[in-house]
């Protein structure tokens, strides 16, 4: 049977029309959110939002999942983040860190993370000599952390580049509107551009009130031993310092302090108003007339250039300094020719002298055979012996010229010629880091050290 057509049909007269600007909250919402990520990095920064913002759904949608209650889970669906991680602030895995005197192991956070990154980008000293194993290079970086300093609402001055613009997008979208308005007569277009900006000044004066900080153990259990150690992965992190200090770098995270917490009401009410604002544009653009609706456009363009001005900003490099702001270390980054010397040298530089294990006996608890394991975990001959002739000089029972003198040994002759060949060039790689690491100490290199329990 045919269907029937209505008649009359509803809505044939109507001069309503859904047209493309309608549908513009749906674009540009991911450059807000991540501009929205530098309001606690910047100061000043939460007062600068005052313009009409597009992404209008995206952003509700994303600031609707920090908000933890029944009412904002059923009402924008997700998992829930708390607001550091939301805003990337938060949340990234660092290396794994190996305490060589307490023997705890643990996976690193976002800090870890940000000192990871942070070395990388060093230039390193290169150890390399001509008669040297090369291979794969492997560098050793030693951070002797200081002190470190709880600092609250962490931040640091916005460019002249980003202020100017900052302000022209927020003098853009009133003249937008005014012009709508006056020049126009587009009421539609001028409430849509109004309703806009003030959501999203509204919105970065409320996001933006979070206090962003540095939170650690800070106070270790008593007694606790100084939490040198190394962060493991392709290359190697020595940190010293006391458990207080080191705790900041492996058991740091950066933390959104808001006035609304746990709930964090406010940002479930600044997501329900970026909705409305969604919803707005979709019905009053189409009502406007071309040039306001032009004037809406622009005001549009205007914002998402400042949007992805703001949102090119490298927050990791921003938090590294505002991490060195709060974590006050040395560091001194070298270059090895290969991953056998870097191990060396990295037990070298936890192995502390005399003097300062006379000053701190819990320096005498550093063991040194854990450490070759997990950093060389080789379980064959050639390896099990050179681990045993590297630990007789790691803790003082032979002297250096042993690395090379054990090669004589009854054992070490019973060996196959290319084993005894493996272990004479793993050795010299042994000796040639002691002997480097030496040579820096002696030129009054590596720092100074500290003890604190």
């Amino acid at each position: 049977m045919a269907p029937v057509p209505l008649d009359p049909i509803p809505l044939e007269n109507s001069k309503f029309n859904l047209d493309i600007f309608s549908v513009a909250g749906f674009f540009g919402g991911d450059e807000v959110v991540e501009a929205m990520a530098t309001l606690h990095l910047y100061k000043g920064r939460k007062w600068r939002g005052w313009y009409n913002s597009p992404g209008a759904y995206t952003v509700a949608k994303h600031l609707g999942r920090i908000a933890d209650s029944r009412f904002w889970r059923a009402l924008f669906p997700g998992a829930w983040q708390d607001p550091a991680t939301a805003f990337s602030l938060d949340g990234k895995k660092g290396p794994k860190y190996l305490a060589v005197l307490s023997g705890t192991e643990m996976p690193t956070g976002h800090a870890g993370y940000l000192l990871t990154e942070f070395v990388k980008k060093l230039a390193g000293k290169d150890l390399w000599d001509r008669d040297h194993r090369r291979t794969a290079s492997t560098s050793v970086t030693i951070v002797d952390i200081k002190r470190v300093i709880k600092l609250d609402n962490l931040s640091i001055s916005s460019s002249s580049l980003h202020l100017l613009i900052s302000y022209f997008t927020m003098l853009s979208s009133i003249a937008c509107a005014v012009f709508s308005f006056l020049f126009f007569n587009d009421k539609f277009c001028f409430s849509a551009i109004l309703l806009g900006t003030l959501i999203s000044g509204t919105s970065s004066l409320v996001i933006g009130t979070g206090s962003l900080s540095l939170e650690s153990v800070f106070k270790p259990a008593p007694g606790s031993p100084p939490g040198d150690g190394v962060l493991l992965g392709q290359s190697f992190i020595v940190l010293r310092g006391s458990e207080s200090d080191v705790n900041a770098i492996t058991k740091g995270r950066f933390c959104l302090h808001m006035t609304d917490h746990p709930s964090y009401r406010n940002i479930g009410i600044c997501a329900f108003l970026y909705f409305l604002q969604f919803l707005a544009q979709l019905f009053l653009i189409p009502q406007g007339n071309l040039p306001g609706q032009l004037m809406y456009l622009a005001s549009f363009v205007i914002a998402w250039i400042n949007n992805c001005v703001v949102a090119s900003i490298d927050k990791e490099e921003v938090q590294t300094n505002l991490l060195a702001d709060s974590v006050k270390m040395e560091t001194t980054k070298f270059a090895m020719p290969n991953r056998t010397t870097a191990v060396m040298f990295t037990c070298l530089a936890l192995r502390r002298a005399a003097d300062e294990k006379k000053s701190c006996p819990a320096y005498n608890d550093f063991v040194p055979k854990k450490l070759l394991e997990h950093l060389l975990p080789n379980d064959t001959r050639v390896w099990q012996e050179w681990r045993r002739i590297v630990l007789q000089v790691l803790e003082s029972k032979s002297s250096p010229e042993y690395l090379t003198g054990a090669l004589n040994e009854p054992e070490i002759q019973e060996l196959r010629y290319d084993q005894q060949e493996l272990l004479k060039t793993l050795l010299h790689d042994a000796d040639k880091a002691y002997k480097k690491y030496q040579e820096i100490i002696s030129n009054g290199g590596v720092h100074s050290e500290q003890c604190s329990i």
